[in-house]
């Protein structure tokens, strides 16, 4: 069933279509990664393909930026199963890259930062996913609680640390004053 339909603005001669229901071919599940069977597609064009998609499983697919006030995820311990406190060693720290990068299709151009999927997935396996043609995709809100346990942690050392140097700053003035007693002591023995 197509919903509607409409010129393209930019003056082309090919029409957009919103579709629901509709027999999708495999290019255009592909152009927007689509691992599963699309049931509405949003946008499609002789020469762009697809603009949005959603699947039979709900999972929604998009080309180009998504804009909102808030992205929000339930969270809710009732939806939640097994829960267990993590930790990771920082030394993992050292194995994630951040890196800067252009997308192959951005026509804009425009430098990214992030990570690479394959390098996060060593370490993370829960946090990347498979899509179409073996594409892989990274969840970015679930290295936040990786991220917040790095800072735990490296907060906790910093405690140790200022602990240790303020032990060390007074062993120091004591010795000092130590010094100073053998100083007199010797000035009075000449």
């Amino acid at each position: 069933m197509m919903l509607g339909r409409w010129l393209d603005n930019e003056g082309g001669n090919y029409e957009k279509l919103v579709m629901l229901g509709y027999e999708f071919t495999s290019s255009q599940k592909e152009k927007l990664g689509m691992s599963g069977n699309p049931v509405f597609l949003f946008g499609v064009d002789a020469f762009d393909g697809p603009l949005m998609g959603i699947d039979a499983n709900g999972d929604a697919y998009f080309q180009g930026e998504i804009h909102a006030i808030d992205f929000l995820q339930s969270s809710d311990f009732r939806l939640k199963d097994n829960i267990r406190p993590v930790s990771y060693p920082l030394t993992l720290t050292d194995s994630l890259q951040p890196v800067s990068y252009y997308l192959k299709s951005d026509k804009s151009k425009q430098q990214r930062l992030g990570f690479i999927a394959q390098e996060v997935q060593r370490h993370f396996p829960c946090l990347v996913r498979e899509g179409a043609k073996g594409m892989l995709r990274l969840d970015y809100m679930g290295l936040i609680p990786v991220l917040w346990d790095f800072s735990k942690q490296l907060r906790q050392e910093n405690m140790e640390l200022k602990k240790e140097a303020a032990e060390q700053a007074a062993r120091i003035d004591k010795l000092e004053a130590e010094i100073e007693a053998i100083k007199e002591l010797l000035k009075q023995d000449n």
